[in-house]
């Protein structure tokens, strides 16, 4: 007897294939105590995210493009820039360079901060994170510069409250095992806010995200990242898309600004550098997983699109 037909909703395909996309790594955790007054100047951080999080107290943030604004205890502030950055407990403090302030190591990827003049006490906790690869960085483009929720507002989500209020909670107390917890924590809200972002916001007019909730360029794009093994041809995601070869070439370079096959290139070659470094897979294992004839054939255009042979990867030596 036949088992019951699967029906699968794609009404959240785009969505899914957004955060799929995400490769991002922690590289710094902090936990700052401030009293007033106090300023921090923060350098531009590039391919860099970070997260910042009111946990008590308030704080003032400006940065380049916009204007001054007040941070309450609970909000969530997430930088998809890097971009320079000045937090202090009132405008026109004076602002120390993030370099020069005191930090005390508490693992390889966390330290505490602890700076300011005694008054006011402000508690925030600060998630610096690295893009991986070209799709994130892609899609952090076409995210806005900054995305802010009030974690402790009534109308934001129970979950987002919860997870706040822990983090908050933690980086009070600081019990044995509370940086680990505050860390993974931390990496789950960027998805979140993400996420949530993605959920409430219109795809735009041009770009990836644009692209993935059209129908047939959707179904192309999920096909390439899902499948990178498959020998993929202009023709074959042309039938995927249900549109002509020459349709199909023309609304994806003009909806994602390169050619289809460029894109399928770069997505297997970024998924193939991700298991050079994560794995300890053999080149002929990475090679024919990414869709690749030959070690001869991989190695060539690895070296073309990253500037060194996948070996000096393996090795430590990232590209740029």
């Amino acid at each position: 007897m036949a088992g019951p037909t699967r029906i699968i909703d794609d009404t959240h395909a785009p969505l899914a294939l957004a955060l799929q996309a995400l490769q991002l790594s922690g590289t710094l955790y902090c936990q700052g105590v401030m009293t007033a007054p106090w300023g921090i100047d923060v350098p531009s951080l590039d391919d860099q995210v970070g997260l910042l999080i009111i946990t008590a107290g308030t704080a003032h943030l400006a940065t380049a493009t916009d204007e001054t604004r007040l941070l309450q205890p609970g909000s969530l502030t997430l930088l998809t820039r890097g971009q320079p950055m000045q937090l202090a407990s009132a405008p026109g403090a004076s602002l120390t360079a993030l370099e020069d302030l005191p930090v005390e190591p508490v693992t390889r990827r966390f330290e505490r901060v602890f700076h300011g003049g005694g008054g006011a006490e402000t508690r925030f906790t600060f998630a610096l994170m690295k893009i991986e690869d070209p799709t994130t960085r892609q899609l952090f483009r076409e995210l806005p510069e900054s995305i802010e929720v009030n974690g402790w507002d009534a109308l934001v989500e129970t979950w987002l409250r919860s997870t706040v209020q822990l983090i908050s909670e933690e980086a009070r107390l600081m019990r044995p095992g509370s940086e680990t917890l505050i860390t993974r924590l931390a990496d789950i809200l960027v998805i979140q806010l993400i996420r949530r972002w993605l959920e409430h916001a219109g795809p735009g007019e041009r770009g990836w995200l644009a692209a993935l909730h059209e129908p047939g360029l959707g179904r192309a794009l999920a096909a390439i990242h899902t499948d990178p093994a498959i020998n993929w041809s202009l023709d074959s995601l042309a039938g995927i898309a249900a549109m002509s070869r020459s349709a199909f070439c023309a609304r994806f370079t003009t909806m994602l600004d390169t050619a289809p096959m460029k894109y399928v290139t770069r997505h297997r070659l970024a998924r193939a550098r991700e298991a050079l470094v994560q794995t300890q897979d053999s080149l002929a294992d990475i090679s024919e997983r990414y869709g690749y004839g030959s070690d001869a054939a991989f190695s060539r255009a690895f070296k073309k699109y990253y500037g060194m042979a996948p070996g000096r990867v393996r090795a430590g030596r990232q590209p740029h």
